[in-house]
């Protein structure tokens, strides 16, 4: 399987660790999870996804996900270590920029 399409299904910080866990790196291009909410467990979930040298992940959105600027500070520092061929992150639609946490926040350059 090289895309799977999540958007808008209910997915909570609880059931979307299970899907994502159970997701081959080495075989997944695009993944769509917006209009979900990836809080917490979940943004740990798609940070782990991301700890394989060989993810094939091009495609990631994450937009309107109820993300904060914790959450993508997780996934931003995964990122950072990992090699990983990601080469668009939709954030759009998320509270990553709330007043006094853009100083908190690990921006990232793809």
């Amino acid at each position: 399987m090289e895309s799977l399409g999540l958007s808008d299904n209910r997915l909570t910080a609880v059931s979307l660790p299970s899907i994502i866990n159970n997701l081959n790196p080495l075989s997944v291009l695009n993944l769509d999870i917006s209009f979900n909410m990836a809080t917490d467990h979940g943004a740990k979930a798609i940070a782990n996804h991301f700890n394989y040298t060989n993810n094939v992940l091009r495609y990631l959105n994450l937009s309107n996900c109820d993300m904060h600027c914790t959450d993508m500070k997780i996934i931003c520092q995964v990122l950072r270590v990992y090699p990983n061929n990601l080469e668009e992150l939709n954030l759009a639609g998320n509270k990553i920029a709330a007043p006094g946490a853009i100083g908190k926040c690990i921006f990232l350059r793809l």
